[in-house]
């Protein structure tokens, strides 16, 4: 029973108009600025997982010095999206 009166809660609060403004560029800046240093953490980590497969590839290729390009550029892409 609880449950439904929380969604009650939660329809009547999303349907009931927007927030304020202030409030609502707080809340996202909160959220942008939180979501930092674990973005920060999950990039490094896929680029060292990059890194250790694609090690091979480019070492075949003699490609060693563009790796760590590949791997900011591939990093930092896959944590976006």
């Amino acid at each position: 029973m609880e449950f439904l009166h929380f969604v009650r809660r939660a329809l009547v609060a999303q349907f009931s108009g927007l927030p304020p403004r202030d409030e609502f560029v707080r809340h996202a800046l909160d959220a942008g600025v939180g979501s930092l240093p674990l973005l920060t953490l999950l990039t490094v980590f896929a680029g060292m997982n990059l890194s250790v497969q694609a090690y091979g590839t480019f070492v075949r290729f003699g490609g060693q010095d563009l790796l760590g390009l590949f791997c900011g550029v591939g990093g930092s892409a896959s944590c976006t999206r």
